[in-house]
């Protein structure tokens, strides 16, 4: 949904602005959004303050210039593999470690 965001904001940003701006312009307005869609993940864990919001915005806006860029310049599978491998490495493999294995006979 942000990537077709990222299209729509491109198109109209054109309208506006000629070259690498309306792209940038387009990137840094969907980030923002992609930031703002993950804000329900995170009420989840947290009570929404206004730092945890501003650090929500902020963490998940810089994935999203990074997905944004990889989108613009390599396509929509390539932002799909990035955001799933991001997701892997900042979800999946820190759980990894939390996983202990006790001995028999060891209470938890």
């Amino acid at each position: 949904m942000r990537l077709c965001a990222l299209s729509v904001l491109a198109a109209g940003f054109r309208l506006v602005w000629r070259g690498n701006t309306a792209i940038w312009a387009a990137i840094a307005v969907s980030s923002l959004l992609f930031g703002a869609g993950h804000l329900p993940a995170t009420a989840r864990i947290l009570r929404l303050t206004v730092p945890v919001v501003a650090r929500a915005l902020i963490l998940n806006a810089i994935g999203g210039v990074v997905f944004g860029i990889v989108y613009w310049t390599d396509g929509l599978a390539a932002a799909m593999a990035a955001h799933g491998c991001a997701d892997l490495v900042l979800s999946v493999v820190p759980a990894l470690g939390r996983t202990t294995v006790r001995p028999r006979g060891h209470p938890p």
